[in-house]
Parts: C-alpha cells; sequence; structure tokens
C-alpha cells in the first residue's frame, strides 16, 4: 500500500482516527507501527512514503471493514 496523494493521506488518517482499537502498518522489513500513537503514525507515515510492501491489521472486524471501505474507495480507484 502506498498513498500517493493528499487525498489519500487524509482519508487514511480519518479512517484511522474512526477505528476504536489499534489499527498496525507492518513494513516489508517486519517493523510494526501502531497507527493510533501519533509517534508511530510519523514514522510509518514516513516509511509508506518510501516502501509499498505494507500491510495493514485491524484489531476487530469492525475496524476492519472501516479499513478495507478506505481501500476499496482510495486505493482501488486510483
Amino acid at each position: 500500500m502506498k498513498l500517493i496523494n493528499k487525498e489519500q493521506i487524509n482519508a487514511f488518517e480519518k479512517a484511522v482516527n474512526e477505528c476504536s482499537n489499534s489499527v498496525w502498518l507492518v513494513s516489508d522489513s517486519g517493523k510494526w507501527y501502531d497507527m493510533k500513537s501519533e509517534t508511530e503514525k510519523k514514522e510509518g507515515m514516513a516509511e509508506m512514503a518510501e516502501a509499498f510492501d505494507m500491510e495493514l491489521f485491524a484489531s476487530n472486524y469492525e475496524d476492519e471493514l472501516t479499513m478495507m471501505k478506505f481501500y476499496r474507495t482510495y486505493m482501488m480507484a486510483a
């Protein structure tokens, strides 16, 4: 997953904020970033700008649905 414009970045942050539990971004090197933590979110977003192979995990089903809706709306259309 790679965010390429400001609209995608803003939508990603909004989707993460709508989640009730942790959302994890995992780099291709295996580093996990808790996207609910401001410090880790900045680090994860910086790595996302450079890497392409990153995975996203949510802590519960409802949060997974929120992130899947983001992905379908903003990533598949790009």
